[in-house]
């Protein structure tokens, strides 16, 4: 691993680095407590979709089981109710990037008529 910058400025700073991989999309699954919502992320962009004027595309889409299997004792084993993780999937390849425990699903929601928001209230009711 290479890094081709001065990183002197980051003698503070707590960071992380990851080794670049092609992509053909990325995966964000939103988890409430036993409910799902898998999205897949098609970005004009090949290193990050959130870039301003980037082109991006959302769909709905299914996830391995043995992913989905491996997310929900994740949380389970952390007592968590919510997350969202990350993934980018190259040749059906699944890479697990980060799972963000305050993640944001709104404009997933929006985008695709999710019920994210209906399954936090139905868990907060306990229904």
């Amino acid at each position: 691993f290479y890094i081709n910058k001065d990183d002197t400025a980051l003698k503070y700073s707590p960071v992380y680095f990851q080794n670049f991989i092609k992509k053909n999309y990325e995966v964000r699954l939103t988890i409430v407590d036993k409910k799902y919502f898998p999205v897949k992320i098609m970005s004009r962009d090949e290193v990050d979709w959130r870039k301003f004027g980037n082109d991006v595309k959302y769909s709905n889409c299914d996830i391995p089981e043995e992913i989905l299997e491996k997310c929900m004792t994740f949380m389970q084993f952390f007592s968590m109710k919510f997350g969202c993780f990350d993934f980018i999937i190259q040749n059906e390849c699944w890479y697990f990037l980060e799972m963000n425990a305050n993640g944001q699903w709104l404009w997933l929601e929006k985008e695709l008529g999710l019920d994210i928001s209906k399954a936090i209230i139905d868990f907060l009711n306990g229904a």
